[in-house]
């Protein structure tokens, strides 16, 4: 989350704003046409919504208000379904952590999904085998030091999904962030309002941070699924970025082909 920075308007909350600002929002536009056919006026109006998911390549220095997730514990986390960590936003761009965090906290539980022989834990900031790969783009204020990620349950071929539940709506603009999507995995994000009612992601963006390696990416009334290719790559890193300020819960399965995947998952 952080400062909108012009001319990439990518962001939604910030440090010394907190609530983050609006932007891109839906517009309306009404068409009215009056015609007289067989005596009758006929009036017409058509409203157009403005659809995205657009591919947006970050400008530079358009990353540097941004405020991170961090997620407690680090280390390993219960392989069982049950919530399995809490968090905030509180880390910066620079690498320091906020003295009180801003925006919501939220919870992070593991719906589905194999109970043995999987990996599931929280990195630590920088932490070796997390770094931003596949091409990612300088000088756009991404952190030095990475932020804490989320990884995944890997080591099986079973799918498994987690629930991100945050104690208030996420500001338009707000990134879901994944690192290492590769060997064909499959990424589904779903997005709820604080109701528990599905939003429409159609309308969202797709972050190019990474310039290679990327995937597939649908998005559709329903959910983003995002298909990595074939083959081993150097960490692939991107985002969503979520385009409605009324998503209070971002549901994420994760379909390994084959045994040993492990996507990470972070915000800002």
């Amino acid at each position: 989350m952080g400062r909108p920075a012009a001319p990439a308007r990518l962001s939604g909350i910030d440090a010394k704003h907190g609530a983050g600002f609006r932007f891109g929002a839906f517009k309306n536009v009404q068409l009215r046409l009056l015609a007289v056919l067989l005596g009758i006026s006929v009036t017409l109006v058509l409203t157009l919504t403005a659809v995205r998911a657009a591919d947006v390549t970050p400008a530079a220095g358009s990353l540097a208000n941004e405020i991170w997730s961090n997620f407690t514990p680090n280390g390993n986390l219960p392989l069982t379904n049950t919530q399995i960590a809490t968090g905030q936003f509180d880390y910066t761009t620079s690498s320091t952590t906020l003295a009180a965090p801003v925006g919501p906290t939220f919870t992070v539980t593991k719906v589905s999904g194999p109970t043995t022989g999987i990996t599931n834990l929280i990195s630590a900031a920088g932490a070796a085998g997390f770094a931003p790969g596949e091409s990612p783009l300088a000088g756009t204020g991404f952190p030095a030091t990475w932020p804490e990620q989320h990884e995944f349950g890997g080591g099986s071929a079973t799918s498994s999904k987690m629930s991100y539940v945050f104690s208030s709506a996420l500001p338009s603009g707000t990134k879901v962030w994944s690192l290492d999507l590769d060997n064909g995995e499959s990424h589904t994000e779903e997005f709820f309002n604080c109701a528990g009612a599905p939003i429409n992601p159609s309308g969202f963006d797709f972050l190019l941070f990474s310039q290679t390696g990327l995937p597939t990416r649908v998005f559709s009334a329903a959910n983003v699924v995002l298909t990595a290719p074939a083959g081993s790559l150097a960490n692939p890193t991107h985002a969503v970025i979520i385009r409605s300020n009324a998503v209070c819960r971002v549901d994420v399965t994760m379909s390994h082909p084959a045994a040993g995947g492990d996507p990470d998952i972070f915000f800002s």
